[in-house]
Formats: structure tokens, C-alpha cells, sequence
């Protein structure tokens, strides 16, 4: 772990799971440590001792030079890691190293850590890139470990998804979008340079876990836009929008999805909006005059957008999520079903297409929707690869996750679930696979824009593609 400035990952941080029982199972793995020697491992003995069946790094009496790992001497790709640890001294700050190597002529080395230590506690930081990837957040993780006392650690590796347990919370549910990243190499116990200190590993094991010979390395970049909501102010909720898409195109993405109804920032939640009033927010698709504007933005970036907005279909509204080809054509739209509240104002749709992309078949829902498991279902019964699904109201672990992940584990379908406060991403088993709060509010006044509560970002996920 470095003492530098944090840089924050944006691919797949996930604060919240903290909360979360560790699903990783008791299980019976090869020891690497015997408890009396250092056979299997390779480093710098001044450093390291073995006491009371421990390895022992550092003392409390010196300071620590500079940083030092003592490593296997074999590689490991896919596997859970279980081992106890404990940290003593002055602000001591150490880590697990996984699929790392030794940077030649160096002390150093790159690659994964499972962090121990000040205010990296269940986090996953990257040696080689400098930068903390995701983990808890501060006010978190003093509830997670045991200060000056035996803590566990449980790692499992498999392809590119990290997930780490910290005394059996899990803290870290990571998937690595960078192919360039290598998914093995060594394993390494750290003691950091600095104040006396020293970092204790025991009870060592490891398991070795099976290849899955159906996956892919083939993916497509998604992207959701965690944008807050203006009401009715529709320029300014496209310009605020259009940004950040084009922020996505940037990075890679080749799907884009905004919130449910961005344009007009879900004016339906005011009822003290003049009925009038409301209803001109809503155009027709696709030749309303914002519509136009979202399809030669996705034709520009060359990208799929999904965009919500309300919808004029003659005296109908129509809470509606449009999906715009690359080329800017409307490649098809999905209304809301599930309408609630809004069946003051709004008529629910009855359709449940299904639409083929170069990626995979999509299907949309949006918010109220997923807690509806017939409705789903439905979605599904087209034989959809992903479901994407703008949204507001609820948020978070509490409320809403579990819908998603019971969703997705039904019908064993990835869900893209993009909200102003979160972005969550579950896959064909109901694990949450990323996972981000941004913020505590769904909407902002003019006068809060660029300020403390105009939380708004991009976020990233690789969707694995269908098996041909």
C-alpha cells in the first residue's frame, strides 16, 4: 500500500458491500506456510522471521527502511487465498500481494493487494498502476477489523473478478476492464517502510479453482450516466447529459444508458407541475426535436444510447426508454409497465420487445418495473443477453439491489441498472458485480448545479458477450 494520494477507480467501486456476509464457503485448502520454515518462499530474511508459527515482517524498534515482500515462489491464477493477520506498532500499513511479480533490480513490486492497515482496510489497491481500484469507505472499515488482534482475510480470484472477505464482510467485488492486466503471478506478505512496525501472517491456504471453459474474453463496454435530475428543465438536463455520454464514448463505451426520464428530470414526480405545463414536456419519438438531438449524438460517437424521456403519443404520455443506433436510427423504445404513482398522467405500456445488436440481443425496463418478476419474465422470454434499465426511486442495498440480483439469478441475465444515485451492475447468478452510491438525492435545483450535491459521473462495465 502506497502513502500517496488516492486515486479513485470508477470501474467498479462498490461502496455498501461492506455490510455483506461473506458468501465465500469454509473450505479446506493446501497450506503454504508449514509454520516453521521458508520453504516455497523467496525474499529478504532480514526483513522477514517466523515466530510462533507466523511469518513476521518488521520489528518495533527500527524503522522500516523501505517496502519488502516475502513471496511464492510459485504463480497462481484462479484460487481463494484464506490467511490470518495481525498489524502492530505506530500506523502500521502492510497488504497481500495477488498475481503480482517483483519489479527486477527492485524491493518493489506490482500487482494486486489486498490492503491492511490506516485507512485501506478491505480495500484493493494496485501496485502497479499506483492507484486504489475500490474497497469501503473510511467511516466503514473501523467496524471491520480487529485493532492489534488476528484478522482474516478471504481472496478468491477467478478470470478477470476479484472479491475480497475481511473477517468474513465482503468488501471488494471487482472486475478488472483493463486487458492489458495480467490475471496471474505470485502471492506476497508486505511490511511498508516507515514508522517501527510489524505485520504478522498465519495459517496460510490456498485453494486452486476450476478454469471455466465457457467463458469469454469477449466483452462490450457499457456505461451508465449517474446524473441528478433537474426538473422540467430540459436543455439543461441535455447538455448536462450529452457531456457526460460523450465522456463515455470516450472511454470506450459501445452502449450508453442515461437515467429514466433525464430529459425532463421524471416531472412526473411534481403533481403541483400544471397539468399543461407537464404534459408539453413530452415529444414524440423519434421526431422530436430532443430526440433528433440524442440520435445525432449516438451517430457522432458512433455508440448505442439508451435514453429515458417522457413520450407524446397523441393524448397519451408515456414514460418511455428510446435505444438509438449507431447510425442514429431508432432501434426501438420500451414504456414503462409498472407506473404507480404516475397513472395520474401516464399510460403504462404493454409491450415487452426484444432488440439485436452486434453485441447481443437487449431488452429494456425501467425502475418499478424490476420488482415485478411475471413483468421480467416477460422481458426475458425473448431470449435477451442483457437488460438495461433507467431509473430513480429507490437506491441502494436496502432497498433495491436484492431486485436486481433476484432478477437477474430468475431469468440468468446480466442487468445494467443505472439511477442519479447509483449504478449497479448483477450478473447471470444475482451477485453484484459493481456496484457505486453517488450521493444521497436524486434531484438538484438550478442553484445547487456544479455544487456539493451535483454529484454526477460516468461508470463502466464490461458485459461479457454471449457464447456464439
Amino acid at each position: 500500500m502506497k502513502s500517496l494520494a488516492v486515486l479513485m477507480c470508477v470501474l467498479a467501486f462498490t461502496p455498501g458491500v461492506a455490510g455483506a456476509e461473506a458468501d465465500a464457503s469454509e473450505s479446506s485448502g493446501t497450506p503454504l506456510f508449514d509454520g516453521k520454515s521458508f520453504e516455497g518462499w523467496e525474499g529478504n530474511l532480514d526483513a522477514f522471521r517466523i515466530e510462533d508459527q507466523s511469518i513476521v515482517g518488521g520489528n518495533l524498534k527500527e524503522r522500516g527502511p523501505r517496502n519488502e515482500y516475502l513471496c511464492t515462489k510459485k504463480e497462481y491464477a484462479n484460487f481463494e487465498l484464506r490467511l490470518k493477520f495481525k498489524v502492530l506498532g505506530q500506523n502500521p500499513n502492510a497488504g497481500i500481494q495477488i498475481r503480482s511479480e517483483r519489479v527486477p533490480n527492485s524491493n518493489e513490486m506490482v500487482g494486486y493487494q489486498a490492503d491492511i492497515g490506516q485507512v485501506y482496510w478491505g480495500c484493493l489497491y494496485d501496485e502497479r498502476r499506483h492507484q486504489l481500484l475500490t474497497g469501503p469507505p473510511v467511516e466503514q472499515q473501523g467496524k471491520l477489523h480487529n485493532e492489534g488482534d488476528w484478522n482474516e482475510y478471504v481472496i478468491r480470484c477467478e478470470g478477470r473478478r476479484v472479491r475480497l472477505w475481511l473477517n468474513g464482510r465482503n468488501t471488494v467485488d471487482y472486475t478488472e476492464l483493463d486487458k492489458t492486466i495480467p490475471q496471474t503471478g505470485v502471492i506476497g506478505v508486505q511490511i511498508h517502510s516507515g514508522a517501527p512496525s510489524e505485520s504478522w501472517y498465519k495459517d496460510i491456504t490456498i485453494k486452486k479453482l476450476p478454469v471455466d471453459e465457457s467463458a469469454t474474453d469477449e466483452t462490450v463496454r457499457v456505461a451508465g450516466i449517474v446524473l441528478k435530475w433537474l426538473r422540467t428543465d430540459k436543455e439543461a438536463n441535455f447538455r448536462r447529459a450529452a457531456a457526460l455520454i460523450r465522456q463515455a464514448a470516450d472511454g470506450g463505451a459501445k452502449i450508453v444508458c442515461t437515467t429514466e426520464c433525464f430529459l425532463d428530470g421524471y416531472a412526473i414526480k411534481d403533481k403541483a407541475i400544471p397539468l399543461e405545463q407537464y404534459r408539453a414536456l413530452g415529444e414524440s419519438i423519434p421526431d422530436g426535436p430532443f430526440c433528433r438531438r440524442l440520435a445525432a449524438l449516438a451517430d457522432e460517437l458512433d455508440i448505442f444510447l439508451v435514453a429515458g424521456m417522457l413520450e407524446a403519443d397523441g393524448e397519451h404520455r408515456y414514460n418511455t426508454a428510446v435505444l438509438i443506433g449507431p447510425d442514429g436510427k431508432l432501434v426501438g423504445k420500451y414504456r414503462k409497465q409498472e407506473l404507480g404513482h404516475e397513472l395520474v398522467r401516464n399510460t403504462p405500456g404493454n409491450s415487452s420487445p426484444v432488440f439485436e445488436t452486434p453485441y447481443g440481443k437487449i431488452t429494456l425496463m425501467i425502475c418499478a418495473d424490476r420488482r415485478f418478476p411475471d413483468l421480467v419474465k416477460r422481458l426475458c422470454d425473448g431470449g435477451p443477453d442483457l437488460l438495461i434499465c433507467p431509473s430513480g426511486g429507490m437506491f441502494g442495498p436496502k432497498s433495491n439491489d436484492h431486485f436486481l440480483q433476484a432478477r437477474s439469478k430468475e431469468n440468468s441475465i446480466w442487468i445494467v441498472f443505472v439511477h442519479p444515485a447509483e449504478f449497479l451492475v448483477t450478473d447471470p447468478a444475482g451477485d453484484v458485480r459493481s456496484r457505486t452510491i453517488l450521493g444521497d438525492r436524486l434531484e438538484i435545483t438550478p442553484q445547487q448545479i456544479e455544487g456539493e450535491q451535483d454529484k454526477n459521473e460516468v461508470f463502466f462495465f464490461e458485459v461479457p458477450l454471449a457464447a456464439e
